[in-house]
């Protein structure tokens, strides 16, 4: 029943709005273009999409002609989609065509009439495998498949083509059938996306995912729930793309996008650095070009030695220690460890039940010494030995099980202590070393140590600058009692290999501090052998390498400067960009909310009468009262009050002791079958409404959601299926019915039949089509699935001469009495 798509409604409200909302402007100008998959990538679309756009001219107008160009309800307004017959083969439980191309298949057309049918089928006769076909190839959907899936929006097309294949064979799986409207398959379907989403045929393939569907429905009035009744109302207009879009800009708003900002830190960090350095080796060239005037100026001579100066600076170097206590073996052999025991862990249940479990059977074990039997039960098969060797077996292995589970805890602490440990001595580490690269610089006896220092820099500022996962790690280490979400995210970090390369790190580290302290030993050792009266030459030569030396330093540092300077000034820009797309979702997703409530709310007046007299005819009972009502929510945009109307479904009362009349929620007043119930009629009564509006006839098929211990009695279910035939009839007397019933229950088989045998016509037969003024039992076969296996020797034909498999094995109409005897 949708009238407009997304992008439409993306381009109406950029046009209307500001430019301050540019977030309207990318959205509908891009929308093919962008991923709307999980939240990161949608963030990183817009972040691209605003990064390249610049002050474009965006001409909506000539988006908005091509988007209109098609009439979505041309060439199937008035169509008539019922099943006179369907071939099929290669369908989960229907195996493939025989050696001469003949598939199986169903007639449901006789004498030019389309019947109705009731089909009782045992579990693995194939039953279940023709819905979902039929299913497929009307809605592009199979419910069976969702229902198997915590997120179903998340099923892909090929994942239900895959689904409906039989296995192990995997053939391509074949389903056609033949409607007044001409022959469809699988790859030749009767309705495009748009077309779907305008009429909506999943609510007329009723199946246990519908029913649980609906009954996790909550009646509030809360637009951001996608669970709620409004939802569903929406999903059943043909405005799920609204739903799943307000979800994803709600889930872009409160994404935390920590990437700029925590690279935008890692790269400041290092031109702090860059700066820092730059400025020492400026110093040092300073001090050592006055050093070098004074030498010129006195013919030679100098107050200091530049070898004994030189020598003290490196003993003071040498003097200060670098402390790094972690070795690498121990951290490799305490990961491998937690992640082994872990593993061995998940085949044990460890949990306070089998504690006292333990504790249980070893007071028992001291009582059996003292007592003739079981001193539990005191009515035991096994004599005593046999009982106390059991028992302790089990002792046994509750045992091993509470070592184990203290055991993984003792490691799990020892792991994310040296984690913790690694970060923080790392980050001494790096300032350290930061500062002594600059140091050390002019030191040319001392370069294989500053390579090394620029190595472990490099690899050490990616590591401590990942504020994410050491806030993680952090957070996991401060877990006294640590949970099996806490075990299973440890063990994640190992085998996805995100911290076990910290080890190549530790050993680099040990490596470095052992040659370090090692050359700058022997540069002493040798400045102390040559520590003799220079020339002046050799004194000024000594100097002048020295501030070479500082030079080439320098000019590093001020390319290091240049190539981040501009690296920040990007990030500066992504980081402000990412502040104003969430700043512009929070004002943009108001404006978004109005405008799919209003949508909302369009398509379903029409319907709503329908819909709200279908559920009351149903739910008639004394004292209640459905009321489907629009509950007003106030919104603030543009500084203006804005009233949404949100669709809410409640049941109204009397109280019997205030006299006063009150509502509740169905989820919350019906028992669990009668909820069932109402679920299955919010289904029905939205097909129907559908139905009435565009005259567009689909077959109703229900697939086996009711079993005989559901209802009162037999007659029970026989007066609800009439009772769903008179809504049809009532509200598109116009529009011949076709309902398939399959069951695997032969209490609702026989039921349903005297349903159809009993049905009485109302009042209305005058409005009647002809079709629908034959007696239903006329026109509705009653038959039976067997295993296709059991198939006849022979094959049968349609009217139009193709030749099947028969899968349905019917019971001629006027003997439907002896079935029910």
């Amino acid at each position: 029943m949708a009238t407009k798509t997304v992008r439409e409604v993306l381009i109406d409200l950029a046009k209307k709005e500001s430019s301050d909302i540019y977030i309207a402007k990318i959205l509908a100008y891009y929308y093919p273009k962008i991923n709307f998959g999980d939240k990161k990538s949608f963030f990183e679309s817009l972040i691209h999409y605003y990064s390249v756009t610049g002050e474009h001219s965006f001409d909506f107008d000539k988006i908005l002609s091509e988007e209109q160009n098609t009439d979505v309800s041309s060439g199937i307004n008035g169509n008539d989609y019922r099943i006179k017959n369907v071939r099929l083969a290669d369908v989960r439980g229907i195996p493939g065509e025989d050696e001469n191309g003949v598939p199986f298949g169903i007639n449901f057309s006789e004498d030019s009439i389309i019947n109705n049918a009731i089909i009782l089928a045992n579990n693995g006769t194939g039953k279940s495998s023709i819905f979902s076909a039929l299913e497929m190839l009307f809605t592009q959907e199979i419910s069976e498949r969702k229902l198997r899936r915590r997120i179903p929006n998340s099923i892909r097309l090929e994942d239900y083509s895959n689904y409906l294949k039989r296995f192990p064979v995997e053939r391509q799986p074949f389903c056609e059938i033949d409607t007044p409207s001409g022959k469809f398959d699988l790859n030749n379907i009767p309705f495009n996306d748009l077309q779907r989403k305008l009429i909506n045929p999943y609510n007329h393939f009723i199946s246990d995912f519908d029913i649980y569907d609906h009954g996790q429905r909550e009646f509030d009035g809360n637009t951001e729930n996608p669970n709620s009744f409004h939802s569903l109302i929406a999903k059943s207009l043909g405005l799920e793309d609204f739903i799943l879009k307000q979800t994803k800009f709600r889930e872009a708003k409160d994404y935390k996008r920590n990437t700029e900002t925590t690279s935008l830190k890692r790269l400041e960090g290092q031109k702090e650095d860059a700066d820092r350095n730059e400025k020492n080796f400026s110093a040092q060239i300073q001090s050592k070009n006055i050093e070098l005037k004074e030498l010129k100026d006195a013919g030679g001579s100098t107050a200091q030695n530049p070898i004994e100066i030189k020598r003290k600076k490196l003993q003071e170097l040498l003097a200060k220690s670098i402390y790094y206590s972690l070795n690498s073996n121990d951290f490799t052999t305490s990961l491998e460890t937690f992640a082994s025991t872990y593993i061995e862990s998940q085949s044990i249940q460890s949990n306070q039940k089998e504690i006292l479990s333990k504790n249980f059977l070893v007071s028992g074990l001291q009582l059996l010494d003292d007592a003739d039997d079981c001193p539990f039960c005191q009515n035991s098969q096994k004599n005593k030995e046999e009982i106390k060797k059991n028992v302790q077996d089990r002792v046994t292995q509750l045992q091993q099980s509470q070592e184990l589970d203290e055991l993984l805890k003792q490691q799990y602490k020892t792991v994310t202590d040296l984690l913790s440990s690694f970060y923080k001595q790392s980050q001494v580490l790096y300032k350290q070393i930061n500062i002594e690269r600059a140091e050390i610089a002019s030191y040319e006896e001392l370069s294989s140590v500053f390579q090394k220092e620029e190595q472990l820099y490099i690899e050490l500022s990616l590591r401590i600058n990942d504020e994410e996962l050491i806030e993680h790690i952090n957070n996991l280490r401060s877990k006294q009692i640590p949970t099996h979400q806490d075990y299973e995210a440890l063990y994640n970090l190992i085998v996805q290999d995100i911290i076990k390369s910290n080890a190549s790190i530790i050993n680099n580290i040990s490596i470095f501090i052992k040659e370090r302290k090692e050359v700058l030993e022997q540069t002493v050792r040798g400045l102390t052998n040559d520590n003799q009266e220079l020339t002046t030459a050799q004194k000024i030569a000594l100097v002048e390498s020295e501030i070479k030396r500082l030079i080439e330093q320098l000019e590093l540092a001020k390319k290091r400067i240049s190539e981040l300077t501009p690296q920040i000034e990007k990030l500066q820009k992504e980081v402000a960009l990412v502040k104003r797309i969430k700043s512009e979702l929070e004002g943009f997703i108001p404006l978004f909310d109005n405008e799919v409530n209003g949508l909302i709310n369009t398509a379903f007046d029409p319907i709503q009468e329908i819909v709200e007299a279908i559920l009351k005819e149903y739910l008639k009972e004394e004292n209640l009262k459905l009321v489907i009502v629009k509950k007003e929510k106030k919104l603030i945009i543009d500084d203006q009050e804005v009233i949404n109307n949100i669709i809410v479904s409640n049941l109204e009362y009397l109280d019997s002791e205030t006299g006063e009349i009150k509502s509740v929620t169905p989820d919350m007043y019906f028992n669990t079958f009668r909820y069932k119930l109402f679920c299955l009629m919010v289904s029905l009564s939205l097909a129907l409404a559908t139905r009435k509006k565009h005259k567009i006839n689909l077959p109703l098929i229900i697939d086996d959601i009711f079993f005989a211990s559901d209802f009162i009695s037999k007659n029970s279910f026989a007066e609800f299926l009439q009772k769903v035939i008179q809504l049809f009839y009532k509200q598109t007397p116009d529009m011949p019915l076709q309902i398939i019933l399959f069951t695997h229950d032969d209490l609702i088989f026989r039921s349903a039949i005297d349903a159809v045998d009993n049905f009485r016509l109302e009042n209305q037969k005058e409005d009647l089509c002809d079709e629908n003024k034959r007696p239903l039992s006329e026109k509705t076969m009653i038959g039976r699935f067997f295993d296709p296996k059991d198939k006849d020797p022979n094959t049968s034909k349609f009217h139009s001469g193709e030749e099947y498999w028969n899968l349905l094995y019917c019971i001629p109409k006027d003997v439907n009495q002896f079935i029910k005897a």
